[in-house]
């Protein structure tokens, strides 16, 4: 954050107005049925529209700042619900494709492939 303050683009205030809004916006979205994979696009979006809303409600005279502040804060938002979500043992991790009781390699076998329905074209 304290780059986008050395862009001088807006003040702190501005700066942690957008960053808190952006966050719980982002992260109720989250629980919709969205794809992950968009979700950082969805937070630059959201932090392009909060950025010009607290610039007008500011009465700040250069909104494209503003903008550029809420699009960079979003991008930010997005990869902290990652460090969070890691951080808090969010991530589940699924050990179903190894064996517990031997701790050697795991084997790994070829796909059996129905040639009537999966054929390769040169």
């Amino acid at each position: 954050m304290d780059i986008i303050q050395n862009l001088n683009l807006i003040n702190a205030s501005e700066l942690l107005l957008i960053a808190i809004c952006c966050y719980v916006l982002t992260s109720g979205i989250k629980k919709t049925r969205i794809k992950n994979a968009y979700m950082p696009f969805i937070s630059m979006a959201v932090g392009i529209l909060i950025g010009v809303i607290v610039a007008l409600a500011y009465h700040d005279v250069n909104i494209v700042k503003a903008g550029i502040a809420g699009f960079l804060v979003g991008g930010w938002t997005s990869g902290l619900f990652t460090g969070i979500k890691g951080a808090f043992g969010g991530y589940e991790v699924d050990n179903k494709t190894s064996n517990s009781k031997s701790s050697g390699p795991v084997e790994v076998s070829t796909p059996k492939y129905d040639t009537k329905i999966n054929t390769r074209r040169n």
